[in-house]
């Protein structure tokens, strides 16, 4: 009887495909509409003479309950980071990290000069306060921007720039770090509980494997939904489908439901090198706030194996707003790499200008209010834009939607 019913799932990223298997576990059918070729959203990956580039610079936080819960975390072949970084500035390198889960980098950190001696003690400070505080807490807190609040905590103008300001712009893709707190807050929290990872086959192995264990519901790739109401379903062709429950496991707007949501964009640049100013599993960063370089990332250091001897996978991300065209964008990375990093023998593999990279949300959540969940009779929302822009969040709101469905259903 409940595979009768019709459920259209909107958006076959990762939190539609997470709601499409609770559903199926409840005995259900789903049918999933996906407007692009492919499942995945905003995971994807691409293989570039023989380079395998993410759609921008995404790692998994394995400390994120849902992905614990999800995904076959073995299965994914993955590749972990050191829980720390690389500081370039003015052809000078520095390390930071977290000696108590790599104690190699206790040294390099204790004599860093990218934060005081205060800064130091007050991060370990509040990695041992936020591995205490419950995340509902943590999404309890009044709202105010990242700044303030690592500013009201009495962290340094130099840790600022050299290295906080830097490491979370390439997580929130803003540099001002307007970013609420609760954000902030969370993904720290995750940080000091757990490691960063990525598949060394790219990232869109994710929702690879969310998508083949699926049985019962059917994937339409390149139907893009136009509008949705209680119970039908337009696409952009005029073709209506009746459902007995619509989930919108993307952006509320792009069906006509809500105002416009607005979108962090971000620039990835992937070169080819000869030179690897980092040999480790690290991130680099640039500590300078007048550069646009963001980050930088030698993915050759993680994956297998490089498709040339002796040439290396760079990939640079900036998150500045800018007018610069992809010639002018190319030369200024180019010579902030050569200046900052020391890095002259470049290539440009693939310029990869990112729309729609992350969602902008004033006060992020942790749970959706039933406003939120059902915003018109027989409609629900999933997607990370619901909550709180996270790969967890997105996995919490397809499980949130997917339930009430079949609690509606039921009842």
């Amino acid at each position: 009887m409940n595979e009768e019913k019709r459920i259209i799932i909107v958006g076959a990223g990762v939190s539609g495909l997470i709601a499409a298997y609770q559903l199926e576990q409840a005995g259900y059918a789903p049918l999933i509409l996906e407007a692009s070729d492919r499942p995945g959203g905003r995971l994807k990956t691409e293989v570039v003479e023989g380079y395998i580039l993410d759609r921008g610079f995404q790692v998994l936080n394995l400390a994120y309950p849902m992905l614990q819960k999800h995904l076959d975390l073995d299965a994914l072949n993955l590749a972990h980071f050191k829980p720390g970084a690389a500081i370039f500035r003015d052809g000078n390198k520095m390390k930071i990290g977290d000696a108590l889960r790599a104690p190699a980098l206790l040294v390099p950190t204790a004599f860093s000069d990218a934060a005081t001696l205060r800064d130091k003690v007050l991060v370990m400070k509040l990695l041992f306060q936020l591995r205490a505080k419950s995340i509902d807490d943590i999404f309890a807190e009044p709202l105010q921007t990242t700044y303030q609040y690592l500013k009201n905590y009495g962290f340094s103008d130099r840790i600022m720039e050299r290295f906080l300001r830097p490491f979370f712009a390439g997580i929130f893709l803003e540099p001002e770090l307007v970013t609420p707190s609760r954000k902030f807050e969370f993904v720290f929290k995750m940080f000091a509980s757990g490691g960063t990872a990525v598949p060394k086959q790219g990232i869109e192995t994710v929702t690879i494997q969310l998508t083949k264990r699926l049985e019962k519901s059917t994937v339409r790739t390149n139907r893009r939904v136009q509008q949705v109401a209680p119970g039908l379903v337009t696409l952009n062709d005029g073709t209506q489908l009746q459902s007995d429950a619509i989930i919108v496991a993307t952006s509320p707007d792009h069906v006509g439901i809500g105002k416009q949501q607005d979108w962090k964009t971000c620039d990835t640049l992937y070169f080819t090198t000869t030179q690897r100013v980092i040999k480790s599993k690290l991130i680099g960063l640039l500590g300078k706030d007048d550069c646009l370089v963001n980050n930088v990332l030698y993915p050759t250091n993680l994956q297998q194996h490089a498709p040339e001897v002796n040439k290396h996978l760079l990939s640079v991300t900036v998150v500045k707003d800018h007018n610069l065209n992809d010639a002018a964008l190319v030369a200024q990375v180019t010579q902030e790499l050569q200046q900052h990093f020391k890095i002259t023998d470049l290539q440009l593999l693939k310029h990869l200008k990112i729309e729609k990279a992350l969602p902008w949300l004033n006060a992020p959540l942790h749970d959706m209010p039933d406003e939120v969940l059902r915003p018109m009779d027989g409609v629900y929302l999933a997607g990370d834009t619901t909550l709180n822009a996270s790969l967890n969040a997105a996995m919490r709101a397809g499980e949130t939607a997917a339930a009430a469905v079949v609690r509606d259903l039921m009842s």
